[in-house]
């Protein structure tokens, strides 16, 4: 958020509005607060928790993709890293940038909403994913709602940009 003000102030404005400065977001709230969700879902395809290769899966019956063939009990990885990165401008635009209101729109396409593919997919779906989502969001709205997110400045009064440096993994 220290990097994305705007991003920030959007937020917050949006929870003073509909939840008020008094009370702390609740679930309730998810669907009065679609800012915040376009939110996490620009944090879930800006930086995917399943880097790489993704989950592995078998094929049950053979396959065809782009006039390859791939035989039954193939194992095979879907690139959710590629998909969801600053790389497929195929499926995004503004890859390269963070922008929530790529999700504002409600018929947004379902390859393009990250939500459809980073907790995986088919049988191997994660489990836990509706609690995972709850706290990501419950997380996001205290943070927002409780502090006031900027920079911080040097001796000097200047600004101090933090470094941002991800780690691949589940945990950072």
């Amino acid at each position: 958020m220290v990097l994305h003000p705007r991003v920030y102030v959007k937020a917050r404005d949006e929870i003073e509005r509909i939840v008020g400065m008094s009370n702390l977001p609740t679930l309730e709230h998810k669907d009065s607060l679609p800012y915040i969700n376009c939110i996490i879902q620009e944090l879930y395809r800006y930086d995917t928790n399943i880097h790489l290769i993704g989950l592995p899966h078998h094929l049950q019956s053979v396959d065809e993709y782009r006039n390859f063939h791939i035989p039954r009990g193939s194992m095979i990885f879907a690139n959710i890293w590629y998909v969801c990165s600053r790389q497929c401008v195929q499926l995004y635009y503004n890859a390269v940038g963070t922008d929530p209101e790529r999700f504002e729109d409600a018929n947004v396409d379902v390859l393009s909403d990250p939500r459809n593919y980073v907790f995986g997919f088919g049988r191997r779906i994660c489990p836990g994913r509706h609690f995972a989502e709850d706290a990501i969001w419950l997380a996001i709205t205290h943070i927002v709602s409780i502090f006031d997110i900027e920079k911080a400045y040097n001796a000097d009064g200047g600004e101090i940009t933090p470094a941002v440096h991800f780690r691949p993994g589940l945990t950072r």
